[in-house]
């Protein structure tokens, strides 16, 4: 008579499908590059090269209220055709 026989089966870790291990590459490397992208604006932010987005502004015109406009657009300093105050109009 025979004894009793353990039979151990040894089951070999599954392989991920190539999809599926396209997919997890393809997100690791977007996560790379939004890391990158990332790194690369804080680089450009603290090293103070950013890009204007509109015309200069004239911080001392600004500061002084006296001071003349270069602006073409803006009235001229004198000019107070408008005012009702004013009795010489």
């Amino acid at each position: 008579m025979l004894g009793p026989v353990s039979v151990v089966c040894y089951s070999q870790p599954q392989m991920a499908g190539p999809r599926a291990t396209f997919l997890k590459r393809d997100r690791e490397q977007k996560l790379k590059q939004k890391a990158a992208d990332k790194a690369a604006r804080k680089a450009a932010r603290q090293s103070g090269s950013t890009e204007q987005k509109g015309p200069p502004i004239d911080w001392a015109s600004l500061a002084d209220p006296n001071a003349t406009s270069t602006d073409p657009t803006a009235p001229a300093a004198g000019d107070d055709a408008d005012d009702p105050a004013d009795p010489t109009d």
